[in-house]
């Protein structure tokens, strides 16, 4: 997908979701009328939601930081991963993030924060053991890239409609058939609800999915190498350990470079034993075995679970952000323009 396009479908993405949120709010008004009661309850809805996602999206670093058990990196370790942050960030135009190391030996990475002038990155222990430095390079470009985008702002921001959207119907759907009475229509109101929160969920499925892209396309112009992210990707959800602890992860899915929890799955099409040979020199640059990829390639493209699932995940399924970065070789942006 081209940056352009890129572009044109995050705006279309967040023009439908705040314009399903605004089709909600006129039907009530609609029904209702400008009520005095009617605009009391409005504000008390919203108010609850938009305190709700602040306190979310101010408490979350301090949470983040508690349930992972990081510690930040001093400038004296790892100093060429403090210097290439340093040096992505200046391209990026924004202030270096702070840096932590997570001691979790699943390879992985994510950014978290406020702002970007509040901002964090964090690798995992297993990510540094797994990857070559080019390629820790191009996970790092790609976490902030979601800093330069303002993405955990954006997501937070929309994470508010699908709650919107439940409780507008329920409260004032539901009173009006509390007026009219029935058991059964009140079966349709909290159907319908749930089927309003779907709708909104998916279109912020895919809103997150294209930030994905964007910041995939910032790696590959800042680091002028979308191999190195290829190679990467390839690791990480590939050679993920296959029966590894996905319940811990499901709560910051959205934050990482990849899906953990879609990366476990993905991985069970992988032949463990020879994975596991392929690993053991991967510290050194080593690739996955190019049959065992294209296994797990093929099986992305043709199970049916995969696409499904795609649908309500975070991020792309792994062998469509490999097209994509094969895409941009032939027309590499500038770092400017991503």
């Amino acid at each position: 997908m081209g940056i352009a396009k890129l572009r044109l479908a995050m705006v279309l993405t967040m023009t439908l979701l705040f314009g399903f949120l605004a089709g909600i709010f006129g039907l009530i008004l609609w029904q209702y009328g400008p009520a005095m009661e009617l605009g009391s309850a409005l504000a008390m809805i919203v108010g609850f939601v938009v305190v709700f996602t602040l306190a979310q999206w101010y408490f979350a670093p301090s949470i983040i930081r508690w349930t992972t058990r990081m510690r930040e990196l001093p400038h004296g370790e790892y100093a060429w991963l403090h210097a290439e942050l340093a040096e992505l960030s200046k391209k990026a135009g924004i202030k270096t993030p702070r840096l932590y190391l997570v001691m979790d030996g699943t390879p992985n990475a994510f950014a978290f924060g406020r702002t970007p002038n509040d901002a964090n990155i964090a690798v995992h222990a297993g990510l540094l053991n797994a990857l070559n430095r080019e390629e820790v390079k191009a996970v790092v470009a790609h976490e902030v890239g979601h800093v330069k985008h303002w993405d955990v702002a954006v997501i937070t921001l929309a994470s508010m409609v699908p709650l919107l959207a439940y409780y507008l119907i329920v409260l004032f759907a539901g009173r009006n058939n509390n007026e009219r009475g029935g058991a059964l229509g009140g079966i349709a109101v909290f159907i319908g609800a749930l089927i309003a929160q779907f709708i909104s969920r998916l279109l912020v499925m895919y809103l997150s999915r294209t930030r994905e892209y964007y910041a995939d396309a910032f790696s590959a112009a800042a680091t002028r190498s979308p191999s190195s992210l290829q190679t990467a990707l390839a690791k990480i959800v590939y050679g993920f350990p296959r029966g590894a602890p996905t319940e811990e992860y499901k709560s910051k899915q959205a934050f990482y470079i990849a899906d953990p929890v879609g990366a476990a799955n993905e991985s069970g099409s992988v032949n463990p034993e020879k994975l596991g040979r392929e690993l053991e020199s991967a510290s050194a640059g080593g690739n996955l075995e190019k049959g065992e990829i294209a296994h797990a390639i093929e099986w992305e493209k043709t199970n049916a679970w995969a696409k499904f699932s795609e649908l309500l995940g975070t991020h792309p399924l792994t062998y469509k952000r490999l097209d994509a970065l094969e895409a941009l070789k032939k027309d590499l942006p500038r770092v400017e323009a991503v």
